[in-house]
């Protein structure tokens, strides 16, 4: 994550308790329904689904935990967020916060996606007996 997170002052205004979300947390596992809060170091080499709704702080997608400050949190930033789906920035570029973490909540992993879709084109190009190479 290190390598994908903006400098973040630890005195920013994102970095909140989000009390409501342990609390939530709290009655759900009394509850078992094992719903638990995505809490990541900076240092986290990955992190779960960033759904559509990801600028409303739910309780189960991923915050980053605070450097210095324990029960402190923050949600990823929308160019965080499409670096963690490798999505180029631009894409975002001059919306909101919300409508970015909108646009990229329900994306894909962009370069998962572009392999994909260069497998699925040579395997055409292949079986219809086409020479040549597929453009990227």
């Amino acid at each position: 994550m290190e390598a994908i997170l903006e400098p973040i002052s630890p005195d920013d205004a994102r970095w909140r308790s989000f009390d409501y979300l342990h609390d939530k947390e709290t009655r759900d596992l009394a509850a078992g329904k094992n719903f638990q809060r995505q809490l990541l170091p900076s240092s986290a080499a990955t992190c779960g689904c960033i759904g559509r709704g990801y600028a409303k702080g739910r309780s189960t997608e991923p915050f980053i935990l605070h450097p210095t400050k324990p029960g402190l949190s923050r949600l990823l930033t929308a160019r965080e967020h499409a670096r963690v789906k490798t999505i180029p920035e631009e894409v975002v570029a001059g919306v909101s916060e919300t409508v970015a973490h909108e646009i990229l909540g329900q994306s894909v992993i962009f370069t998962a996606f572009e392999a994909l879709a260069a497998a699925v084109g040579c395997l055409l190009v292949r079986s219809i007996g086409v020479e040549g190479q597929i453009a990227a």
